[in-house]
């Protein structure tokens, strides 16, 4: 039980730190084309539900004339929580448009810081359910946030953080295998991570191909053995 407490309190305070750290160094702008175009998305579902984007925004156009992001949604879609609560304290603040857009995209800007910390964490968990020790999850969760590119990619709206987040859980859920939600966890991460990136698809193919192996080669998890073999005579009687 000390051991389940003291991996709780290391966990929030990688969170805590790999977080405070992406704060201090992240630009609190959406400096790329690519992320200005997601923005761009994501101020399109808020403001009118869809997701063309405007003219000026890099883009192909539709059937229906209009321009959509060739990018996958993912990443415009979750950062809309983070835009309305922008779009909120700018209409609190009584802010002017141009300023009102300026608060909104910093919002915005704290997908990545967010999303690289639980990145962080997460790798933690699943270097403790491989086995080792805590001191070594927890340095392969800072090598994670601040000794790979997860460092420079958070500093602008992109999509490889959510990426590599989505992959890892993806990997995570089929080397735990201990019943259908770990399953479930990774044909959802491995889906999101299709419609984060279409060039992703080739990752979602081997964590696909590696589901199928494992079922193949291996009994399946109560959980899902329970689900494909037929209720027995004597239930069927009750």
């Amino acid at each position: 039980m000390s051991d389940l407490r003291t991996s709780r309190r290391l966990a929030w305070w990688l969170f805590a730190t790999v977080l405070s750290v992406n704060l201090l160094c992240f630009s609190g702008t959406v400096r790329s084309i690519d992320g200005g175009t997601m923005l761009a998305v994501t101020r399109s579902l808020v403001t009118r539900g869809d997701f063309a984007v405007p003219e000026e925004a890099v883009g192909s156009r539709g059937r229906d004339g209009r321009k959509y992001a060739q990018y996958g949604p993912a990443c415009s879609f979750l950062a809309v929580p983070l835009f309305l609560a922008g779009q909120g304290l700018a209409q609190c603040l009584r802010l002017p448009a141009d300023r009102a857009q300026q608060v909104e995209e910093l919002a915005v800007a704290l997908f990545n810081p967010l999303v690289v910390a639980l990145t962080a964490v997460l790798l933690f968990l699943a270097a403790l359910d491989l086995g080792l020790t805590q001191r070594t999850a927890l340095a392969g969760g800072l090598l994670c946030a601040f000794g790979t590119g997860l460092f420079v990619q958070m500093k602008d709206f992109n999509s490889e953080p959510l990426s590599a987040l989505l992959f890892l859980a993806g990997v995570l859920g089929l080397a735990r295998r201990r019943g259908l939600g770990d399953y479930a966890l990774a044909g959802v991460a491995a889906g999101l991570a299709l419609l984060t990136r279409p060039a992703n698809g080739l990752g979602v193919g081997i964590i696909g191909l590696a589901a199928v192996y494992l079922a193949a080669r291996g009994p399946l998890p109560a959980s899902l053995a329970g689900l494909a073999t037929p209720p027995s005579p004597a239930r069927r009687e009750r």
